[in-house]
């Protein structure tokens, strides 16, 4: 008779066993490897059969020498596994930690191994975990970073040059109207002429003459303005470096302000300037901007006060008007391109928003600084320094005054 208790089991036992085979295969495919280790002796009580493929050792060869395991494990990261099992088993919480495994062909694995704390039937712990290979992880990782890179690298790119056709953007935009204005006013006037001169008097023809010429003068400022600034974009700004005398300079171009503008000046410099190296056409420019500001951007007939002074290292030159001065959330935009606070203090003032943004790259070719500033009682502050010698051009020492100062008022 047949006994269907018995056939009960051993179906029972066939199942269990094929159950443990697929979770083995599974397991196998997974890359994975199953191990179990006593927590008192940490000897290996169970491995599955892929530790053979990952170390080059067989399953035998772990159980039949429980402590063999260890010996595989790189000697600098034995403890951090030891405290990883202590802390499993005290805190019975998973540990996850990273060590290398010495195979068989005597190479080097970095292995992902994890741990936690079970009990089984008989009521003994266990730590019981997986381990897996992850050397190729750092390539894979490095790999992934060089693509970010390169497709960092080539966003930046795309950046950039939307930047600069937004740049060109603007500037033609901007440039038209400039230019569209003094062309309106030279041909209206100009038509004007045209059609009427024999009936004009004397004083009207000198007048429209007179507007006709400032507006040219307009044009040949906003021209140069236009190159310099395409010179500075595509780095070709050059310097004519000779030995100045920077009193000299500012002297010439006083006389000629104090003649053209409506505007007082007044000169104050140490008796002894020393010649520096500069370009002097790009720091008459310089000068020449400055003081547009002061006449566009100041009443008239009010006082302007340019002052020279010079250290061992530095010469500053400062330039300070009696003028509204500007909101002070203006201030650190004012060397920008195109940046205009659209403080003038009489309509139909123009500027292009171009002649202090030239004038930060003249100063600072020149290895110097510029900056502005509002002063408590009133009025604005621009201010330069020049090197005294090219070699000392990136020295940043505060000028002091002169010991003996001339005040010279400007006719």
């Amino acid at each position: 008779m047949l006994d269907l208790a018995q056939v009960s089991m051993e179906d029972s036992g066939s199942a269990r066993e094929w159950t443990i085979e697929r979770l083995q295969d599974a397991v196998d495919t997974a890359g994975l490897v199953l191990w179990e280790l006593d927590p008192a002796t940490l000897g290996c009580t169970f491995v599955s059969n892929g530790i053979e493929r990952l170390s080059g050792y067989s399953a035998a060869l772990w159980l039949s020498h429980p402590q063999f395991w260890l010996s595989r494990i790189h000697a600098a990261d034995r403890q951090t596994l030891f405290d990883a099992c202590a802390a499993a088993a005290r805190h019975a919480a998973k540990q996850n930690v990273v060590l290398r495994l010495l195979t068989a062909d005597e190479c080097l694995l970095w292995i992902s191994v994890m741990l936690h704390v079970v009990v089984d039937e008989a009521g003994c712990c266990r730590l019981r975990g997986t381990m897996c290979d992850i050397s190729s992880l750092p390539g894979i990782l490095q790999s992934e970073m060089e693509a970010l890179r390169h497709n960092h690298g080539l966003l930046d790119e795309a950046e950039a040059l939307r930047r600069s056709d937004r740049f060109k953007s603007e500037f033609i935009a901007h440039i038209s109207h400039e230019l569209r204005t003094p062309l309106h006013h030279i041909k209206g006037y100009a038509s004007t002429l045209l059609r009427s001169h024999e009936q004009c008097d004397p004083a009207t023809l000198r007048d429209y003459l007179q507007i006709i010429i400032e507006e040219t003068d307009q044009l040949e400022r906003l021209v140069v303005d236009i190159l310099d600034t395409s010179r500075i974009e595509r780095q070709a700004l050059t310097l004519d470096i000779d030995s100045v005398r920077l009193d000299e300079l500012v002297r010439k171009v006083l006389q000629r302000w104090a003649l053209t503008s409506h505007h007082h000046f007044e000169l104050i410099m140490p008796s002894d300037m020393p010649p520096i190296p500069a370009d002097p056409y790009r720091i008459e420019q310089v000068l020449n901007n400055l003081l547009s500001n002061v006449v566009r951007y100041t009443p008239e007939r009010t006082l302007t006060t340019i002052s020279l002074q010079t250290s061992r290292s530095e010469v500053q030159l400062s330039v300070r008007d009696r003028g509204p001065g500007v909101a002070p959330e203006h201030l650190p935009h004012l060397f920008e391109r195109f940046y205009r606070a659209h403080t003038a203090t009489r309509s139909g003032e123009r500027g292009s928003g171009l002649g202090l943004f030239i004038c930060k790259e003249i100063i600072e070719q020149h290895g110097g600084t510029i900056w502005a500033a509002n002063m408590p009682d009133g009025g604005m502050l621009f201010c330069f320094r020049l090197p005294r010698r090219r070699s000392a051009a990136l020295q940043q020492q505060v000028p002091t005054p002169g010991a003996c100062a001339e005040r010279a008022p400007v006719e």
